[in-house]
């Protein structure tokens, strides 16, 4: 009986291979001539993920509150923390209006009455691998040559790593500066800015940052990005630009001289317009700019693009060369609000004001609607039938849902997943066809892209769980660039949200260090940026086997799917597939009706698989995924991983075609 058990075991193996039949590809890469936008690898970041000061920013500034300017009533400036090397009396440490920065909150004053012991502000930083510091603190007293003196102690306060004078205070706020050196071995350091004479010291815009940062930029997340390769970078928000209190002005001028708003985001823009613009250039993205809706004001959006493409004739034009910069950004893509998915018609009237105003300033921008494929065509019938063809983009954000309260096994929800660019063809097609009542080629733009793991609560946070950094939703996110690609004659943008299952930071609670890393997903977009062409390919897909799933609340529901979904693409000397196997159990052999040109000839492979699709990089093994590159000698025949993605390179340069 035992052996029968494992006879007919075997048998349910075998049958389940043998039921993926060979597919095959029919491939006519010398009848291609659609243009594929540029524009479809791009990010968006936003403020709280992003870009703001503290430990995981793309702005490399280390300390939070730099400028003390919010602060705990009776207490002191959030994340500073007050010290004394001994317990006496005869100490104060307040928290007044104004200082150095006039346009800022507050500032710090510390006072002692007597020559005893020493008194002190410090915050806790987490350290960055072969590189020292760049500190610098604004400082003033109310007696002359008070030595201000900096320390640099271990985690637990114990031990001095380093000390040095910055120098006598005046009676005028001066600036302090000092080089401080690499700490190994050391995961966490406290930076301390204290005295020991008797007297007041009043403290204010405190500055640290890795020396290796690049132009203020953090280099480690700087290469992250420089090595993906995005094309389009959106700025800054997001819910951040309609609810935050934002002011696109707040980013303006001397950094320690910035206005800074008081309120529950506690917003300081030391990555404002100007460093995201350099940003952008040095990494040759096109910027996208979003300007607020709700809070703002057509005037203020014509500022705006003012400041960034007009020359120095104008106010703003003259703003810019005054903070630096002489020549015009031209900036192309302006969004006019985030997610404005209520009152439709009031909005498209007031789109329009925005369109017509910011069009005077200059008429060559692209102006992007803030559109909603989550309600029925009522909603962009409000919008198209006001706006018309001043509609240059319509721009919407697309997510899915991969868990429910109810969780589902894995292997559902990885169905799901993979299966969901079946609805997004669907509804680049829909907004398509909407537009054509309007006897209009409607531009589309996915300016969010981005799946939702979290099972329990709405949370901003959710998709930086364990399974957001999976293989799954790398190969969901694979599937969502095909189907771009796919429709590049109707989508013109595609923004895949940052801070979401791409690049991430994680504070090990345990170890209590801090680890950058990327995801899968990371990876997959990678892969696709550099190795595609231009031009898509006519390719067609024949006698493939689909998948489809059963009806479960939360997730989508697929209908006949099939197995493999593939794209091709070609530049002047390179053709490229690009192929994903979503049969989380089975291999696929594939064959490929292609040119007899190709066989024999050695072709590059990249590819992205692993055991399972459950498999991520984690704070703990953040180098567990990477992209396999090999050769092979091409047979018209490839035999596909299970649940992998994969791109086939073939050289074309010396064919006429």
């Amino acid at each position: 009986m035992k052996k029968q058990k494992y006879l007919y075991i075997l048998f349910l193996i075998i049958l389940q291979f043998k039921l993926i039949s060979n597919p095959n590809i029919d491939v006519d890469f010398k009848a291609s001539n659609q243009y594929i936008s540029p524009y479809l690898f791009g990010g968006f970041i936003e403020y709280y993920f992003c870009f703001s000061n503290g430990n995981n920013g793309i702005w490399a500034q280390e300390f939070n509150n730099r400028g003390f300017d919010y602060y705990l009533q009776g207490y002191s400036a959030i994340g500073w923390d007050r010290w004394q090397s001994t317990t006496f009396n005869n100490v104060l440490w307040e928290s007044l209006e104004g200082g150095y920065n006039e346009n800022g909150q507050y500032y710090e004053k510390m006072s002692k009455s007597s020559d005893t012991g020493s008194i002190g502000l410090g915050q806790f930083i987490y350290t960055t691998d072969d590189t020292g510091y760049d500190f610098y603190i604004y400082a003033k007293s109310e007696k002359p040559n008070l030595k201000l003196k900096l320390k640099v102690l271990d985690y637990r306060k114990q031990n001095i790593l380093f000390d040095t004078i910055l120098g006598n205070t005046t009676l005028n706020w001066e600036k302090y500066s000092s080089k401080i050196p690499n700490f190994k071995n050391q995961k966490k350091v406290f930076i301390l800015i204290y005295f020991d004479q008797t007297g007041s010291v009043c403290i204010d815009e405190a500055s640290i940052m890795p020396s290796n940062n690049i132009n203020g930029f953090r280099k480690v997340i700087y290469d992250y990005y420089k090595d993906l390769g995005q094309t389009i970078l959106r700025y800054p928000g997001g819910w951040f630009i309609e609810y935050s209190g934002y002011n696109w002005e707040m980013g303006l001028g001397p950094i320690d001289k910035r206005k800074i708003y008081k309120g529950k985001e506690n917003i300081r823009l030391d990555f404002g317009i100007d460093e995201y613009i350099r940003f952008c250039k040095s990494l040759k993205m096109e910027p996208h700019l979003v300007v607020n809706y709700l809070t703002g004001s057509p005037e203020q959006a014509a500022n705006i693009l003012s400041y960034c493409n007009s020359d120095t004739s104008s106010k703003y034009g003259k703003l810019r060369f005054l903070n630096g910069n002489e020549k015009p950004y031209n900036v192309k893509f302006w969004e006019i609000g985030n997610e404005i998915w209520f009152e439709p018609l009031k909005y498209a009237k007031d789109y329009l004001k925005f369109y017509d105003t910011m069009k005077l300033i200059d008429p060559s921008i692209k102006c992007i609607m803030s559109g909603d494929v989550w309600h029925d065509k009522s909603f962009f019938d409000s919008h198209l039938s006001v706006v018309g063809d001043k509609c240059d983009i319509w721009g919407w954000h697309w997510t899915q849902d991969l868990l429910t309260r109810n969780k589902p096994d894995n292997r559902t929800v990885f169905l799901s997943a993979v299966g969901g660019s079946q609805f997004t063809d669907n509804v680049i097609d829909l907004v398509n066809q909407w537009g054509t009542g309007y006897n209009l080629k409607i531009q589309q733009a996915i300016t969010e892209l981005w799946t939702n793991y979290n099972p329990d609560k709405y949370d901003w946070v959710a998709d930086t769980t364990i399974r957001a950094g999976s293989l799954e939703n790398a190969l969901w996110t694979a599937a969502q660039l095909h189907s771009v690609i796919r429709n590049s004659d109707k989508v013109n943008i595609c923004e895949k949200t940052n801070s979401m299952a791409l690049i991430r930071n994680f504070v090990d609670p345990i170890n209590d260090n801090r680890v950058f890393y990327v995801t899968p997903t990371y990876y997959a977009i990678k892969m696709l940026k550099h190795h595609y062409g231009d031009t898509l390919v006519n390719i067609k897909l024949n006698d493939c086997e689909t998948f489809s799933t059963a009806e479960y609340p939360g997730l989508f529901t697929i209908n006949n799917m099939p197995w493999i979904d593939a794209i091709a693409t070609k530049s002047k000397d390179t053709l490229y597939i690009s192929v994903i196997n979503k049969n989380p159990d089975s291999d696929i052999i594939v064959d490929f009706k292609l040119d007899n040109y190709f066989l024999n000839t050695k072709i590059n492979i990249y590819e992205l698989s692993s055991n399972s699709y459950l498999d991520n990089n984690s704070p703990y093994d953040n180098d567990n995924f990477a992209i396999h590159e090999y050769k092979i000698k091409w047979t018209n025949k490839f035999q596909f991983k299970k649940h992998s993605f994969t791109i086939l390179a073939f050289p074309i340069s010396d064919i006429n075609y």
